[in-house]
């Protein structure tokens, strides 16, 4: 499992997205966060383009029950807004870097590629160049440390056969 994104490295990543600092960054996320929960909140329901839709699930007061050291315990449990989202499909096709939903398909299908699937194509393809340079320069780091480790030791054998 992939670690998570801190909140301070989340800012970072947006500051070097938009070119700021990552105190701006910090005042933009915070204020698209704030939009979202008043919008669920006032409205049921909050439509991000290019993520999603946020909607509001209604769940009633229950009363929970629960055994602790041999003991009964009630807990009531009030009555709140579960927010619920569901991604829409530019945001699951970046999400894996190529176009994998129905509408995608579609779309390649009937040759109507939108300028954001080109986008998403060239940045996939720039990635795996990236990937591929990254894996040589690591290969060829690793040849040269074998390299230098297997002179040192016959160094170090032919000092100490010397003795």
């Amino acid at each position: 499992m992939a670690s998570r994104t801190s909140d301070i490295e989340l800012y970072r990543l947006v500051a070097r997205e938009l070119d700021c600092t990552a105190q701006t960054a910090r005042k933009y996320v915070d204020a698209i966060v704030e939009v979202i929960a008043k919008e669920v909140y006032l409205s049921g329901t909050c439509r991000v383009p290019n993520l999603g839709i946020f909607d509001a699930q209604h769940i009633d007061e229950k009363i929970q029950k629960q055994v602790h050291d041999g003991e009964l315990f009630e807990y009531r449990m009030p009555e709140h807004v579960k927010p619920i989202f569901t991604p829409c499909d530019t945001f699951i096709n970046d999400c894996n870097m190529k176009g994998v939903t129905k509408m995608y398909r579609r779309r390649a299908k009937n040759k109507q590629l939108t300028v954001r699937d080109l986008q998403r194509i060239a940045k996939a393809e720039a990635i795996e160049r990236l990937k591929k340079v990254s894996n040589e320069t690591k290969e060829a780091a690793q040849v040269e440390f074998a390299e230098k480790l297997k002179e040192k030791r016959e160094a170090h054998d032919a000092k100490h056969n010397n003795d």
